[in-house]
């Protein structure tokens, strides 16, 4: 088996440099590949620029305010957008995570000003949580919706079954 690891550009973040200095770094390092930066649409050029490194694109970045229930269709089709880039590259795999660090949380503080000094405020409420589990299985139930495998009697869509499992009584 072979185990091809990847390196993450938030190394470079604030950097200045360009993300193709960043793919040039990242291959003289020798890793494989590395996450397709969000907010690109275009896998074709997505995959010609990792290329031009001797990169792979590896699963990308999905981040949303999942326990946001107001914004859910807005991030649903976002994911969709992204499981079909993440198709188009070859990739099974989305990361998925909170939005970033500047962003305001539930306890009304950034994820910047929280890190190491979490407070009891800065939790979600039964409530957001239960709508982050929901808003999170929506979006995998998407990605899903984008995968097919094949079997050895042919194939299967894995968001064709399934739903229903992560319903809250």
């Amino acid at each position: 088996m072979t185990i091809e690891i990847g390196c993450g550009q938030i190394t470079w973040r604030g950097s200045g440099d360009s993300e193709d200095q960043v793919l040039a770094d990242i291959a003289a390092a020798e890793y494989a590949g590395a996450p397709w930066p969000r907010g690109e649409s275009d896998a074709t050029a997505i995959a010609q620029r990792f290329s031009r490194h001797g990169l792979k694109p590896a699963p990308g970045y999905f981040a949303g305010d999942f326990w946001d229930r107001s914004r859910r269709d807005e991030q649903l089709a976002q994911a969709r957008s992204a499981a079909e880039i993440s198709r188009r590259l070859g990739l099974t795999e989305i990361y998925l995570a909170d939005n970033g660090f500047d962003r305001v949380r539930p306890g009304h503080r950034t994820r910047r000003q929280a890190a190491g000094n979490v407070t009891e405020a800065d939790s979600l409420s039964d409530q957001e949580f239960e709508q982050l589990a929901e808003g999170v299985s929506e979006v995998g139930f998407v990605k899903l919706e984008d995968t097919v495998v094949v079997t050895d009697t042919g194939w299967e869509a894995y968001g064709d079954t399934g739903r229903g499992w992560n319903v809250f009584d």
